[in-house]
This record gives C-alpha cells, sequence and structure tokens, in this order.
C-alpha cells in the first residue's frame, strides 16, 4: 500500500549525546516554507551554535532569527547539520 503524504520529520542517523536530532518542518515562516534543525527545544543555526527556540509572539524571533534558524529545503539544512556533526567528531579526536 502506497501513502500518498508529504513528509514532515526526517530522523537524523547521529545524536552526540543530545536527544534525537531531525529536520523538521516549520510552516511557513515570513519568506515562505522554512525548514528547522531541532534537537529537543533547541535549534541549530547557519553558526553551527544550538540555541533555544523562542516561542513564535516573542519579541525574539526577528527576521535575522530566520535567517539564521530556518532553511529553505531540508537538504540545505541537512548541510548545516552534518557540518555541526563533522566539528563533533573532529572536537572528539
Amino acid at each position: 500500500m502506497a501513502l500518498d503524504l508529504e513528509v514532515g520529520s526526517y530522523l537524523l542517523p547521529e545524536s552526540f549525546g543530545y536527544s534525537t536530532d531531525r529536520i523538521e518542518y516549520a510552516g511557513h515562516g515570513p519568506n515562505g516554507i522554512r525548514w528547522a534543525v531541532r534537537s529537543g527545544n533547541l535549534c541549530l543555526s547557519r553558526a553551527l551554535e544550538w540555541d533555544r527556540e523562542p516561542l513564535p509572539s516573542s519579541s525574539l524571533r526577528t527576521m535575522e532569527w530566520y535567517h539564521q534558524h530556518r532553511f529553505d529545503t531540508p537538504e540545505e539544512a541537512y548541510v548545516v547539520w552534518k557540518k555541526w556533526a563533522r566539528r563533533m567528531e573532529d572536537d572528539g579526536k
């Protein structure tokens, strides 16, 4: 049986001590459909830092915050997560 469903979340293969890392559909942001890399209540930024995600109504959710923590495609989000994962591997050596 084939399901005709859209994917809303991708489970990432490694965790590095955080709760399960995943790429999730994050809704329609100011610039359209956006994706986030999440681990628990943290979001990965383009600067490869995990930050707490502010509530949608928070004044901390600025356009700069969206630019740093949202990605246009799940593939773009994966590339950023993979850079973070490589950095964690290198730090562990």
